[in-house]
């Protein structure tokens, strides 16, 4: 859509809108109302037609993509939609109405999109066989060309990935906005003074006072004991990135925990606390001990273990790789998966250890035992959708709806890898600079 059709398309929108709403004070008050301060056009003899926080209002309720292109009306309208409180304000809205994505990343570093904008989830139909769409992603780029993508983690419509490239063992972080296109290429420092094996653990996080976005990177110390014959973890070493001022720093202590898989945080609170499956330590490194529940605070810049009832204590502490961490409805959860089936329970009040709540115990319809699972969203309607690798390639999302305890699978016809990963993002117009 060009600069006219986009002017044309923003004025009849807005035009109509102002109907409705002087239709609307006319009949709720019988009597018109003032003329408001807005323009289309913004100019002295402008016809002024709402006031702004009214049109934030409208536009807030429009896709991300038709914001992008009414910016192009005129500087006023550009300025009034890249306010950062108009952002935010477009960003709530777009989680509320769950205009939600779901794409994956494949052993190529290749991205499709499965799931656009759409809570109805056309993907549990019978006749469904659509193939996804190949998204612009960002590999195309030089700096991810030869590399292998990761992708850690979303908030507030961004994503964290990592790229490494094994031949020099350089590694590149990367936050993309795939709404917009925008992408932000950080060069990772490297620690000295440790050696570790394991690969290294990422979280991001928001300080919504300042507007920052942080990202925390946390490195497993270890070392080879020659007396005991394997390799021992002290800790773990802690750096931590702000978007605002484009920089790192180091935590001076490290901290008595090894981060096991999964690799990538969970973050609650609006992006606030980080958590990971943590082993204390000291520890062995290739065996699993008892396991907790680690939490990091972006503000106090403080490790704590999260307190988990003696249920779901007992899921955790001896996982094998079976319990993935996850948020629903902004509440901390945790699932754990059998051969064929689940188990999920939810955090209702942070921090309280009495408040952990079994949300549901399902069986799932599928032939083959489940190798990973991971809660993905939850609907309105209270559905909750998840991802299920069921084999070396066999990946398939999963719904469940805990009031009549219902189920449906629906396997991914796109051939996507042994090491895809799936994951989703909202719509969301936040900048990277």
């Amino acid at each position: 859509m060009d600069i006219t059709e986009a002017l044309i398309t923003a004025i009849i929108f807005v035009l109509t809108l102002c109907f409705l709403f002087f239709f609307f004070r006319l009949t709720k008050h019988g009597e018109r109302t003032s003329r408001v301060h807005l323009s289309v056009h913004q100019g002295e003899n402008s016809k002024e037609i709402l006031p702004d926080d009214v049109i934030a209002h409208i536009f807030s309720s429009l896709p991300a993509k038709s914001v992008a292109r009414c910016r192009c009306v005129s500087k006023y309208w550009c300025d009034k939609l890249k306010d950062p409180n108009f952002i935010n304000m477009h960003l709530q809205q777009c989680i509320i109405s769950e205009r939600f994505n779901c794409f994956s990343i494949n052993d190529a570093s290749e991205f499709y999109l499965h799931i656009s904008k759409s809570s109805s989830l056309s993907v549990f139909e019978d006749d469904y066989r659509e193939e996804p769409v190949e998204m612009d992603s960002p590999h195309k780029s030089q700096v991810f060309q030869s590399r292998h993508i990761q992708c850690y983690d979303s908030l507030n419509g961004l994503i964290l990935m990592r790229s490494i490239n094994f031949a020099t063992k350089e590694e590149v972080l990367c936050l993309w906005n795939p709404t917009t296109k925008e992408l932000k290429d950080i060069k990772v420092p490297k620690v000295d003074s440790y050696h570790s094996f394991d690969g290294p653990a990422y979280g991001f996080g928001y300080k919504s006072g300042i507007d920052d976005y942080i990202i925390v990177k946390a490195n497993n110390v270890c070392f080879y004991d020659g007396s005991l014959g394997y390799e021992v973890c002290t800790g773990c070493a802690v750096q931590m990135y702000a978007l605002r001022s484009d920089s790192w720093r180091r935590l001076p202590d490290n901290i008595p925990y090894r981060i096991v898989s999964p690799k990538a945080a969970v973050s609650t609170n609006d992006g606030v606390f980080l958590h990971w499956i943590a082993e204390q330590t000291p520890c062995q490194t290739d065996s699993l001990g008892r396991e907790v529940v680690v939490s990091f605070d972006i503000f106090d810049e403080n490790f704590r273990e999260v307190p988990l009832s003696p249920q779901v204590d007992g899921l955790v502490c001896n996982t094998n790789n079976k319990t993935t961490l996850g948020v629903l409805a902004g509440c901390l959860c945790i699932t754990h998966f059998g051969d064929y089936n689940i188990e999920v329970w939810t955090m209702k009040d942070y921090n309280v250890k009495d408040s952990w709540t079994k949300l549901l115990v399902a069986e799932l319809p599928i032939e083959r035992h489940l190798w990973y699972m991971k809660l993905l969203w939850k609907l309105k309607n209270g559905e909750v959708l998840f991802i299920a690798k069921t084999g070396y390639d066999d990946v398939c999302f999963f719904m469940y709806d805990p009031v009549h305890h219902r189920s449906k699978v629906a396997k991914f016809h796109h051939h996507l890898g042994a090491r895809t990963g799936i994951h989703t993002y909202v719509e969301s117009l936040v900048a990277l600079r």
